[in-house]
């Protein structure tokens, strides 16, 4: 009995002891910035909003993933260029990403940038226009120069006769 349970306690030890095969875990981008040789070819979990253009090539695109202090370049296969409906401007809110991929310090692929390589891309939060109102106080004191611009054409064309 004491040696059954001594091998199940040693694999158990075996086991814990293993280097992670899995992902990193989900990390900021001052994470990714701050400690890039410690996460460089690694499998991380990065999300944050779909800001700007999104560049198409042949298989790939590229987009930019805001969380918040930083954005980092994401490279995605083509699979799921399309999922991306709205990218943060300022008429929009972006799409909300979570993306698990390889990231790179420095991309030999990509001219040596700092990108993430895409393997599995969620839509958190769908993005959605942003409405923006005019302030009453704007409304009012436009009028209010419209009016005195008016006035003062009225006087101007009266004097003028």
């Amino acid at each position: 009995m004491i040696k059954y349970i001594s091998k199940i306690f040693i694999i158990s030890a075996i086991f814990l002891l293993l280097p992670r095969a899995d992902c990193q875990g989900q990390v900021s981008s001052s994470e990714l910035i701050n400690r890039a040789d410690e996460f460089d070819q690694q499998l991380i979990s990065y999300q944050g909003e779909a800001i700007g253009e999104i560049v198409k090539t042949n298989d790939y695109a590229w987009v930019n993933v805001y969380d918040g202090t930083n954005a980092i370049s994401v490279h995605l296969p083509a699979q799921f260029r399309g999922m991306i409906k709205y990218r943060g401007s300022y008429n929009y809110r972006g799409d909300e990403l979570k993306i698990s991929g390889i990231f790179n310090r420095a991309c030999p692929q990509h001219g040596g940038i700092i990108d993430i390589h895409a393997q599995a891309v969620n839509i958190i939060r769908p993005g959605s226009p942003i409405r923006h109102g005019v302030e009453k106080k704007k409304v009012e004191l436009s009028i209010f120069a419209l009016l005195i611009a008016f006035l003062s054409v009225a006087m101007a064309v009266r004097r003028k006769r």
